[in-house]
Parts: C-alpha cells; structure tokens; sequence
C-alpha cells in the first residue's frame, strides 16, 4: 500500500487493540531498506475511532500549510498523544479503551455523551462521528451537538475495516 516511490503518513488503529501498526512498521522498514530515500511514518492512532478521521484532517492541513513532511509528522505525533476525546468511553494514552459509563437505550447515550462533553469543557471545535450501521443515530447526534455548540464543526462517516470490528451498532 506504500507504493514504490514518494512520501508517506499512515494511520493505524491502536496498537493496543491490533497488530497494524507492528505490520506497518514492519513494511516501512522493508520500503526504507529497499529505497533508504523514502519517507514513510507510521502514526499509532492510540485509537479505534473517529480520532483517526482528526488525524487524517490535521495531516492534511499541515501538509497544504507548510509542505514540509517533518513538520507534519511532529505535529501528528503531538496530537495523537493528547486527542483524549471522550463519549461512552475512551482511550487512554497508553491506547487502551477505558469505561467513562454505562448506559441503557439511545436516548440516555445521547444525553451521557452530550453530558460529557460539556463537563470536559466543550464550547464549539472538530467532532467526528464514527458510526457503524447507525447513520440515522450519527445524523441525529450531529444535528443536537450542532444545536447545543453552534460553533462546532461536526460530521459523521461509517467506520469501516478493524475501526468497524471494534465498535457496536
């Protein structure tokens, strides 16, 4: 999936949860050992989520800014650190899923998740919804989170892949 020439950033779910990100770096390092020209990093999400769609964005928009791959990657390592994004439960910074609560029904979810992010501070910035065979549930989550926090700036997608095999509908 790296190819046989040009720079690249890869995104993997948590090495916590699953071994792409060994079997990335593994690939990496046999891309390298063939061209040593090549540059390719390897992004350990910490997460199995919409983290990584944050991720994805903020490489983006470092490489559109400066254009410079070092530059890039310091900033992907320094935010996959501190993402620490939090609904029903989170991850950890060492990339493991830890219980933040339990709830019974959508409803009580929806109102625990929104809960939430107004105890953790949250006045308007990125959301990202992973959503597996829920589309209707993510498009009424956005609608109320935009409701509430005017200034956010939300969106939905279907996870898909090992993000898909960790999450529930």
């Amino acid at each position: 999936a790296f190819g046989e020439s040009g720079n690249v950033i890869a995104f993997t779910i948590t090495s916590a949860l699953s071994g792409s990100y060994n079997a990335a770096c593994v690939a990496k390092k046999n891309c390298e050992e063939r061209n040593p020209a090549r540059r390719i990093y390897v992004v350990d999400s910490l997460s199995a989520g919409p983290e990584i769609a944050l991720l994805i964005e903020r490489a983006l928009y470092e490489l559109r800014s400066h254009a410079d791959f070092d530059k890039a990657c310091e900033a992907l390592n320094t935010m996959a650190s501190v993402l620490g994004i939090r609904a029903i439960g989170q991850a950890s910074a060492e990339g493991t899923l830890e219980m933040l609560g339990k709830c019974r029904g959508v409803r009580k979810a929806r109102q625990f998740m929104l809960g939430e992010m107004e105890n953790l501070g949250y006045r308007g910035g990125k959301v990202r919804i992973g959503h597996c065979q829920n589309a209707a549930l993510a498009l009424e989550l956005c609608a109320e989170i935009r409701q509430r926090f005017p200034a956010a700036d939300v969106r939905s997608y279907p996870l898909r892949g090992l993000c898909s095999y960790y999450a529930e509908r």
